[in-house]
Order: structure tokens, then sequence, then C-alpha cells
């Protein structure tokens, strides 16, 4: 690798696997020797496979992913702040100069769908100030990435304005592939 401090791992990890690695430092003298062998073992594949599901956020949150897709300060986070149900939300936070989008995305882990069944996905969201309206959107993909969502969103809310939490639902039909 050369001289580096990270390493960006190509492709995903397996679930239920063990991987291993070493650092090895080098230098003109030469390689160190007895460099410790370092390991850690990835998760259970945390698709959901039984329906209903249902996810407060107050447990475990395994399998939940967030991606930033402009670099803002906009993200997803946990808070202890006026959850639905304490102790804790997920919320999003703004874009700080309450113009641009803030374009964070949050992806449940992968549900197991019967190909041609129709499914309603229910959730309870709201905003922080009625004074800067939000908008949100439901889509689905077959990867945690937004360049792989689908085009025609299941479900499409604009300037969102309910500070108490309010109940949405959106029907989505899984494909055939």
């Amino acid at each position: 690798l050369g001289i580096a401090t990270s390493y960006p791992h190509p492709v995903r990890y397996n679930f239920n696997t063990t991987y291993y690695w070493q650092i090895v430092p080098y230098n003109g003298n030469g390689t160190a020797t007895n460099c410790p062998v370092y390991s850690f073992t990835t998760g259970a594949n945390p698709a959901i496979a039984s329906l209903p599901y249902s996810q407060n956020f107050d447990g475990t949150t395994y399998g939940w992913e967030s991606e930033n897709t402009n670099g803002d300060a906009s993200t997803w986070d946990m808070t202890t702040t006026t959850p639905r149900s304490a102790p804790f939300a997920v919320i999003a936070s703004a874009n700080p100069n309450g113009t641009t989008p803030a374009n964070a995305w949050l992806y449940s882990p992968p549900v197991n769908m019967i190909a041609g069944h129709q499914y309603k996905i229910e959730f309870w969201s709201r905003v922080g100030n009625a004074a800067t309206p939000e908008a949100l959107e439901i889509k689905w993909g077959a990867e945690p990435v937004s360049l792989t969502m689908n085009v025609v969103p299941a479900l499409y809310q604009t300037s969102l304005i309910n500070t108490t939490y309010a109940l949405s639902s959106a029907l989505v039909t899984a494909p055939d592939s």
C-alpha cells in the first residue's frame, strides 16, 4: 500500500465472517517483525424475514444505514430530543443554510418480499420548525445506495410543516426480479 493511514475496503464484507489483518511497517532499515494479527467478525444478515416489522429505534438498529450524498452537515442521527416513544428517535438534521436540500438518506435493513405482492410501509414523522418546510421521499431499491433507488418514489411529501408526529404510509409492490 505504501504510505497509508486508512484503507477503504473495495466491496461489502460478507455476513458471519471473520476477517484478519496485519499492519507491517517498513522503512529504509527493513520490515518490522512479530507484528500482531488482528481480527473482527461481521454480524448476521440483518434482512427482515418476518412481517410485520416494527422499529422504534429504542433498541438495536443493526442493519440500518445512512448516506449523506452531498457531504453537508445534514445527517441522520440518534437522539433523545422529542422522541415519539422514549428514549430514542432518529432525526435528519436540517441543512444549516436552510435552502439547499439535505439529501440525507436512511436505509432500512433489506426486507424479504414476495414478487408481485403489495406491502404497506408506515412511519411517524414531524419537522423541527414549521417555518422551514421539509420534504420527504420513500423509495426502494436493491442496495443501500441512493443512485440505485427507484426513480418514482412510493411516497413523496413536500412542504411538511407538522411539528407534532403524524402517521404516513406508502404502498410498495415487490418487483418480479
